[in-house]
């Protein structure tokens, strides 16, 4: 059986506990676990919001105690957007022994089968990287996952009490709402002192 790395991309606008749950709920299943924090992506305009060196310092102080992961800052220091599809050549090319292991939320594979899932209608190459790449799927409390809609090489978790967006998170944040829930002390604590999200 070959080793496994987990590629673990998003937004991280802001990083918030629910990113942290995620990594050190299954971090133990792979044998190498990257996160994987995107550049500006014309589609979104919330990537805008915030500069990448903001990005960039949130992700290092919320990972600071957390052992055992490698930080791919590409698309940070370069301003790009590489999709999964080239995310894929990349690592492919670095680790030639290993399985790639592609972490996505149970929200953008809703629809899969029948070929109306984000993956599908939206990313670059989409039917293609459906078919070819694994999946490692995280089930959200908010977005129940059908097993007939995941990806033919996928797995399924199901964390338990699993909670929170960037995108709530930075409502919050701006309607000057208690966020601790949402975000870790630390990265809230920056977030203020560098008057993010207002």
């Amino acid at each position: 059986m070959n080793k496994r790395i987990a590629i673990f991309g998003g937004s991280f606008n802001p990083p918030c506990r629910h990113h942290l749950q995620i990594i050190n709920y299954i971090k133990e299943r792979f044998d190498y676990f990257i996160v994987v924090p995107c550049g500006i992506r014309q589609d979104k305009s919330s990537m805008y919001i915030v500069s990448e060196y903001h990005k960039k310092q949130m992700l290092n102080i919320a990972l600071t105690d957390v052992s055992d992961i490698a930080i791919d800052f590409y698309d940070l220091d370069n301003k790009v957007f590489t999709p999964t599809y080239f995310l894929q050549k990349r690592y492919k090319n670095l680790f030639k022994e290993y399985d790639i292991w592609h972490i996505v939320g149970g929200d953008i594979i809703l629809g899969g089968r029948d070929c109306q899932s984000e993956i599908q209608r939206v990313w670059y190459n989409g039917n293609q990287i459906w078919k070819e790449l694994n999946f490692f799927v995280i089930e959200r409390l908010d977005y129940l996952v059908n097993d007939d809609d995941l990806p033919p090489n996928s797995e399924l978790l199901r964390i338990p009490d699993l909670f929170g967006s960037g995108t709530l998170a930075r409502i919050f944040i701006k309607d000057g709402k208690n966020t601790d829930e949402l975000v870790c002390r630390k990265v809230l604590n920056y977030i203020k002192c560098n008057n993010l999200y207002c």
